[in-house]
Formats: C-alpha cells, structure tokens, sequence
C-alpha cells in the first residue's frame, strides 16, 4: 500500500499525512485571509483618493502605531 493501511477494506491515511493536510488548509486560510485584508485596505485607500470618503491619511498618522499594536496582537493570540 502507498500512504495508506487497509483496515476491514477501508484505505485509511496514516495520521501523519491527515495532519499535513489539515496544516496545508490552514495555510490556505490565511493565505486568503491575507489576500482580502490587502484587497479590503487597498479599497479604502482608492476610495480615499477618489474623495468617495473621508481622507484616511491624518487617521492614519495619528493611530499607526496602535493598529500594529492590534495586528500583533492578533497574530500571537492566533497562533496560541
């Protein structure tokens, strides 16, 4: 058998390759996740520009280093 066991006629995967797989998902998921944060930041910056809303440039000045505050944090509560 090839990463596999036969167990009463099922082919069943070693925990090893399940674990790999569920690791290769999460992977994903923040792949995506990522992908549409940028996706979602670029949208407000464009929109900014066009004068659709607010300026976020003074926002931003202000509160630049609380929102990498926030962001670390969520990354190591994420990861615990």
């Amino acid at each position: 058998m090839r990463n596999g066991a036969r167990i009463r006629g099922t082919l069943r995967e070693p925990k090893a390759n399940a674990a790999s797989r569920m690791g290769e998902e999460q992977m994903l998921f923040r792949s995506r996740t990522a992908a549409l944060i940028l996706i979602v930041v670029g949208v407000f910056f464009l929109l900014s520009n066009l004068g659709w809303i607010p300026q976020l440039r003074p926002l931003l000045h202000q509160w630049w280093p609380l929102i990498l505050i926030i962001l670390g944090v969520l990354m190591l509560v994420r990861r615990s």
